[in-house]
């Protein structure tokens, strides 16, 4: 069965590479890209592109949840981590939006591998 034309073992492999990715981002802080997006573009017939900004889009909820995790144990300088979000979204969609697209996607693979 599919479900929105995804097949079941590929929803399965992407939760399993989300749970294992969120706790390794939970642990260590690590982002969550350098994980799942080699894994997801093993495992499925996805274009980089796809890859690349699903892996983005799912590291949302993670990085919402553990900001708040650590909030509540006193653990986020929030004077540095705004301008340090802020920064990192403008990055972000610039990168998504003007260079990546550029870019050939298997030389993307090539550099991000």
């Amino acid at each position: 069965k599919r479900n929105a034309g995804i097949p079941w073992h590929n929803l399965i492999a992407m939760t399993c590479i989300g749970a294992t990715t969120g706790g390794i981002s939970g642990l260590f802080g690590v982002g969550g890209g350098s994980i799942t997006v080699p894994c997801v573009a093993l495992l499925t017939d996805f274009s980089h592109y796809k890859v690349l900004g699903t892996s983005l889009a799912a590291m949302i909820a993670p990085a919402v949840s553990g900001a708040i995790s650590h909030h509540m144990g006193g653990r986020v300088l929030w004077h540095v981590g705004l301008p340090l979000a802020a920064g990192s979204a403008a990055g972000c969609y610039i990168g998504g939006r003007y260079v990546a697209t550029q870019i050939d996607q298997d030389m993307l693979r090539l550099i991000f591998f």
